[in-house]
């Protein structure tokens, strides 16, 4: 079998560094998949694809779309499971996802169901390509300080959000301010970009994400801004030290379709999970006494 190539210590070294320094830091995800996974990489962008993806039950203007699926990372196992999702009266699948109303008032704090995983996105090779960045990226968090339990399980979200605007309605955010995440680490990845404009990431001081403002409103908050522009362009923030804005999006040729898709790596420590479960979620029988 053909063997994946490494990253680069220095490319480790240099992202955790600025990431420890700065509270965010951008990156290049093609650094840590490796160039044995490029074909796999582009099977997991053409799964992106804004027609692939289903609409955002959330979005008032249909103009955004998005799935969600959880995964729960074992460190000393090296182990990756996927947390089984829900299945509604329609035979639907979905993720619940709940972020409290202080972190986003638009949502008012309730719990949310948005799709689950595409067949295409769920599916060999595209599932190695994910299992890489997240053991990876966990890496780097880890050794920033920004997740302080490195031998913890962790609940990891990935998260596809595509801002797709119409002829004349912008796709945007939500919040549509500067905000947190909740999750204490996000890593976001360009996966496609087709005919946008706008869609410019700010970094902001937490305050500005307390204060629920844009960047022009508060332009003393803003610490850093820029725009992704090529596939596996991304940032990693934490989320306790810094607030983050992306603003609206619209299409550049009216006529034409239009998506900025990302994805959304994200990663939360469990305290508190009984053996029998973990057993349950990686298929272990534990002996009786």
């Amino acid at each position: 079998m053909k063997q994946t190539s490494k990253p680069s210590e220095g490319a480790f070294a240099n992202v955790t560094t600025i990431l420890t320094r700065q509270g965010y830091a951008r990156f290049d995800a093609r650094s840590l998949i490796g160039t044995g996974l490029v074909a796999a990489a582009e099977k997991l962008r053409q799964a992106c694809r804004s027609e692939l993806l289903a609409l955002d039950p959330y979005d008032r203007v249909r103009c955004r779309r998005r799935f969600l699926d959880e995964s729960l990372f074992v460190p000393w196992m090296d182990s990756i499971i996927r947390v089984p999702p829900f299945l509604n009266e329609d035979g639907e699948v979905f993720t619940m996802y709940q972020q409290y109303v202080t972190v986003n008032t638009v949502e008012k704090g309730v719990s949310r169901q948005f799709p689950g995983l595409s067949a295409a996105f769920a599916s060999f090779p595209v599932t190695v390509v994910l299992s890489v960045l997240i053991r990876k990226l966990f890496r780097i968090f880890t050794q920033a300080g920004v997740l302080s339990f490195p031998m913890q399980p962790h609940r990891v979200g990935l998260h596809v959000i595509g801002l797709c605007p119409d002829e004349t309605t912008p796709s945007v955010v939500s919040p549509d301010c500067f905000h947190h995440d909740d999750e204490p680490a996000t890593a976001a990845i360009l996966l496609w970009l087709e005919n946008i404009s706008g869609g410019q990431v700010w970094i902001g001081a937490p305050e500005a994400a307390t204060a629920q403002k844009k960047p022009k409103e508060v332009p003393e908050m803003v610490k850093d801004t820029f725009t992704l522009q090529l596939p596996f362009q991304g940032y990693l923030v934490n989320d306790r030290v810094v607030s983050h804005y992306v603003s609206a999006t619209e299409r550049e040729n009216k006529s034409e379709t239009a998506a900025r898709v990302v994805l959304l790596v994200d990663f939360t420590p469990v305290f508190a999970i009984r053996n029998s479960e973990l057993a349950i979620l990686t298929g272990q029988q534990h002996a009786t006494h």
